[in-house]
């Protein structure tokens, strides 16, 4: 097991889910505190989450995510154009 320690920090991820009708968000804790998680350390958590959701339920698309957040913010179902690519875009690599 790795001891480096990178900060004062504990990491929990808010994954925003859906079955198509109903929409949820799951909260996934990563698993060592005091780490800063990669890119790579993020996408395992999520698969290993993904295996542990009720039956149906999946990731939002990016469209999902985005109306739900509008929704989030506007009080109410709101339709706009949305940021960017029609997908997620990859994460780039952390500069060093």
């Amino acid at each position: 097991m790795d001891h480096v320690m990178h900060g004062p920090v504990r990491v929990n991820l808010e994954v925003f889910i859906t079955n198509g009708e109903q929409n949820a968000m799951a909260t996934i804790t990563m698993s060592q505190p005091g780490r800063y998680p990669s890119p790579a350390d993020i996408e395992a958590s999520i698969k290993d989450a993904l295996e542990q959701l009720p039956e149906g339920f999946r990731l939002m698309t990016k469209r999902e995510f985005w109306d739900s957040l509008v929704e989030e913010r506007a009080g109410a179902r709101v339709r706009l154009a949305m940021p960017g690519a029609a997908e997620f875009e990859p994460v780039a690599p952390a500069a060093t």
